[in-house]
């Protein structure tokens, strides 16, 4: 029942009585497989962004993704999680057919207010257009299909309405395990305040010339772009995940004080790869808040999804971190390879029996470990590089042996590393997500080809670790190159085990296996969303200009409504609803609320077909009236009369309704009548 209103065009808008019912009867048999604000299932085939949606794919293409190339050149998105949001607004209208979206302009460029989207129903040949320029995020309805399309670019505002150009809009962040009640990972949540806890730089905390040194370090990082100079002024990012996670350009840096004593050792990062990297001129805001990627980071015992990835040195002074090799071609440094042999799956070295060097992938004699899952992007449908780090002085919390298996200790005993003792971070485990730069900055790369100039300063797409590896394996490789390495580092994360000790097993399930045992006790999987403004990409992470491309590599969808149309006319749908015609109320008690005055009789026969024959006989087999039906509403009321308008006794009455073709439905009723009384009127 909708309360009247008088604020209407044409005045006070009149109540309207609403009876829930089932449509399965409606049109001759009606099945609706979709409910009003339902997604469709969306395929991309080129272009990349997703605005401010959130990003969800389909398990098959994720299985796509895991395996040689690594991505997926037309990646499925669950209803809903799609680049672009298309919702069901009438069920009842949804078509069947096949579906292609795109971005459409007249000068062949990505000009925002020149492009508008292009809907072809590939099934009947109709297009439609949207109403106005892509530069602006309108809700365009499409009343025959039932459906409608919000879509328009992305841009960030600041809270005064203002464009910045190198953030972007935290949309969601998530944890999920697959057993809830063995929750086996945490991280270190930040803290404000000046001590190591502090990992993340988001603010507007900055030192002064009275500041102490040691505490200028932490300081919140600002990159002094115009009048808005701090990254994340508002602190949205030092949330994510409760502070466990953050972007790479947000984390804090180990350094020296002038007197040569150094501070926050355990920071995920060094000072001279701290903050923002992108490239001033080439391709600017690629490393900052802005350069950001959608990612699900996936943990798993199954080895056969696991990665194959560098093992970071995180210990600061060369003289107490723990070298095989002697010192030699190098000391171990903080951000390049762990200067330790490799592991294969079951963390055994070359010295071990059954050391399985790589299972057929990339074999290096030191630095190189397996990360025991995977982490995809979501929005370039790929599989991305990965690495994750270990302090070789931390032995006793599983810092020295190139396996993921963080402790579970944030802090030891000895008071001289600040208040809270000894800084310990797990072994510093930390998790490091690299991007696809080259797909990024639409330069042709083929692994397999040498002589590709500079493409190679920049990460790639998954490749077993080999291109992190040759850099940070290189005791020679400058300043200036280990930025270009860093540049493509989007996501950082901490990580703690739950458990009371890694060695107990039987803790609740809630410590972590051993490496033959597959290190995860159930899968976990970690989602970061944000937003992305829309913008050419090739899927495979070719160039603009290369041939193939069927929309100029503007964004392209694809998306069928086969399995969302409603159908209409179906036989079977009717005989399955035949047992739910009903008369109410039934017993009738001399009232009903479908009555509108002292002098109605009145019950309601529901769930009706379009065409039926609607008999009522009493117990003698007497017909006492009969109602051929042949519209669409789904009842009909009875006056609790007979053919003839008088009205019936008390008693017990049988309906048979026929639904011609399809079968019959019998009823009992019972009612009782009430005398009228005309003193109240």
């Amino acid at each position: 029942m909708f309360k009247p209103s008088r604020k209407s065009a044409i005045g006070q808008i009149p109540r309207i009585a609403a009876i829930p019912h089932s449509v399965a009867t409606e049109n001759g048999g009606t099945i609706v497989n979709a409910g009003y604000g339902d997604g469709v299932p969306l395929v991309r085939i080129e272009g990349t962004g997703n605005g401010n949606n959130l990003l969800n794919l389909a398990s098959n293409t994720e299985s796509e993704i895991l395996n040689a190339p690594y991505y997926s050149e037309a990646a499925e998105y669950l209803p809903g999680g799609g680049p672009v949001q298309i919702k069901v607004i009438d069920p009842l209208r949804v078509p069947a057919g096949e579906f292609e979206l795109s971005l459409a302009d007249t000068v062949g460029q990505f000009q925002e207010e020149d492009m508008h989207w292009k809907l072809e129903n590939i099934t009947t040949g109709d297009i439609d257009f949207s109403f106005n320029a892509f530069s602006a995020i309108n809700e365009d309805l499409l009343i025959d299909y039932g459906l409608s399309i919000t879509w328009g670019q992305y841009q960030f505002f600041n809270e005064d309405g203002i464009v910045v150009a190198h953030k972007t809009d935290l949309l969601d962040s998530g944890i999920e395990f697959a057993d809830p009640l063995n929750p086996w990972l945490t991280g270190i949540p930040d803290v404000d305040g000046f001590d190591e806890m502090n990992w993340i730089r988001s603010g507007t905390v900055e030192s002064t010339e009275n500041t102490p040194e040691e505490e200028a370090v932490y300081d919140d990082y600002k990159d002094g772009s115009g009048d808005d100079p701090f990254t994340d002024e508002t602190e949205t990012f030092e949330k994510v995940l409760d502070g466990t996670w953050s972007p790479y350009c947000l984390t804090s840096f180990t350094t020296t004080l002038t007197d040569g004593s150094w501070v926050n050792i355990a920071a995920p990062t060094s000072e001279e790869l701290s903050g923002d990297l992108s490239p001033a001129i080439e391709f600017g805001n690629i490393s900052n808040l802005k350069g950001l990627n959608n990612i699900d980071v996936v943990f798993t015992s199954d080895k056969s999804k696991w990665t194959r990835c560098v093992v970071l040195e995180m210990q600061s002074i060369a003289d107490i971190a723990n070298d095989q090799f002697n010192g030699a071609n190098g000391d171990p440094e903080k951000m390049k390879c762990r200067r330790h042999k490799s592991v294969d799956k079951n963390g055994r070295t070359s010295d071990d029996a059954g050391y399985n060097a790589s299972e057929g992938e990339l074999t290096s004699a030191w630095g190189m470990g397996w990360f025991p899952g995977y982490v995809i992007d979501v929005g370039t449908g790929e599989r991305l590089n990965l690495a994750f780090g270990e302090d070789s002085w931390l032995a006793g919390e599983n810092g020295n042996d190139m396996i993921f298996n963080p402790s579970n200790r944030m802090f030891g005993s000895n008071g001289s590393f600040g208040s809270n003792g000894q800084v310990l971070f797990g072994g510093q485990h930390w998790i490091y997500v690299f991007k696809n730069i080259r797909a990024e900055t639409f330069k042709n790369y083929d692994p397999n080809e040498a002589g590709n100039g500079a493409d190679l300063d920049y990460c790639p797409g998954y490749d077993q670790g080999s291109f992190l590896f040759e850099k940070l394996s290189d005791q020679n490789l400058t300043a200036g190159d280990l930025k270009k390495v860093y540049r493509a580092c989007t996501w950082v994360g901490s990580t703690l085990s739950t458990a009371t000790a890694l060695s107990d097993l039987d803790n609740g399930g809630n410590a972590m296996l051993t490496p033959e045992q597959g290190l995860i006790p159930n899968t976990c999987r970690i989602r970061l969303r944000v937003a992305k403004p829309y913008a050419k990409a090739n899927p495979s992470g070719g160039a603009q200009d290369a041939e193939g491309s069927i929309n100029g590599w503007r964004n392209l969808y694809r998306f069928s409504t086969e399995g969302i149309a409603a159908v209409t006319n179906s036989s079977e749908t009717l005989a399955n609803e035949l047992d739910n015609i009903n008369i109410v109320p039934n017993p009738y008690y001399a009232f009903s609320s479908y009555e509108t005055n002292k002098l109605d009789n009145r019950v309601k026969i529901t769930n009706l077909p379009e065409v039926c024959t609607v008999s009522i006989y009493d117990l003698n087999g007497t017909r006492i009236r009969q109602f051929k039906k042949g519209d669409p509403t789904t009842s009909l009321d009875w006056d609790l009369k007979n053919d003839k308008g008088i009205p019936i006794a008390s008693g017990v009455y049988i309906l048979h309704i026929e639904v011609p073709g399809i079968g019959e439905r019998i009823l009992k009723w019972f009612g009782v009548m009430r005398p009228v009384d005309l003193d109240n009127f």
